[in-house]
């Protein structure tokens, strides 16, 4: 995926991160937009916040449907990752309630993911 087709996702971010290397964005950062552009330098992670953490950023911003109706709910921003050299960058979850699909490493491309609420406590995060 270009960079370009992955702009074009309506990904509207408000975190860039262009330091490259590993990464642990904030659960508001995931929220609010975040994009992930550098060189991973290494085999490295951009691991994500615990699941409570990313609920309770949403909760926050007053978008979340209430306990009972989450399934479904889809993340307002998808997370755009670009990696500029040919070391994987892995996307790695936070805890046990949060699964990676659609794979997780990115490798001299550019990829989206999506992230998608289960279950009332739990997130899928799918690359696009």
């Amino acid at each position: 995926m270009s960079l370009k087709s992955a702009l074009s996702l309506n990904v509207l971010p408000a975190t860039y991160n262009s330091a490259g290397g590993a990464a642990a964005p904030k659960a508001y950062e995931i929220v609010s937009g975040y994009v992930y552009i550098g060189a991973a330098g290494a085999a490295v992670n951009l691991t994500l916040p615990a699941t409570a953490a990313l609920i309770s950023a949403l909760d926050a911003k007053n978008i979340l449907p209430p306990a009972g109706s989450r399934a479904g709910y889809v993340f307002p921003y998808r997370m755009l990752v670009l990696v500029t050299d040919t070391n994987a960058l892995t996307v790695a979850a936070g805890d046990a309630n949060t699964t990676i699909g659609g794979g997780a490493a990115v490798n001299n491309t550019a990829a989206a993911f999506t992230f998608v609420m289960t279950a009332d406590d739990k997130i899928k995060v799918m690359r696009c």
